[in-house]
């Protein structure tokens, strides 16, 4: 999945009001950085990348290279996390990282 890819199933997902988890595996130079999201209902209520979470995470996203991502259905009500960023703010970060594809 591509970073525009990445951002379409953001949108769409916010757009429709759907509920997924999105799971991100990249890395910043040498270090590699996990890190997830959770859209509930249209809304985002998790996001952390690496050891940050919530609007803090979002500054690692410029210098991130995203390798995979996957996304599954959200089981049951997640809970919300403080300071989540909107879904606008998210995306754009998102366009600001960087795709690195490895067959």
């Amino acid at each position: 999945m591509s970073v525009q890819k990445l951002i379409d199933t953001v949108q769409e997902a916010a757009r429709t009001s759907q509920s997924i988890n999105v799971y991100v595996v990249g890395s910043m130079g040498k270090d590699y950085r996990s890190g997830f999201l959770t859209l509930y209902r249209g809304e985002l209520v998790q996001f952390a990348l690496h050891d940050k979470g919530g609007r803090a995470a979002l500054a690692y996203l410029p210098n991130y290279e995203i390798k995979e991502v996957m996304t599954s259905p959200v089981q049951g009500t997640p809970g919300r996390d403080v300071d989540v960023p909107s879904v606008k703010e998210l995306l754009e970060a998102i366009a600001k990282s960087r795709w690195v594809h490895n067959p």
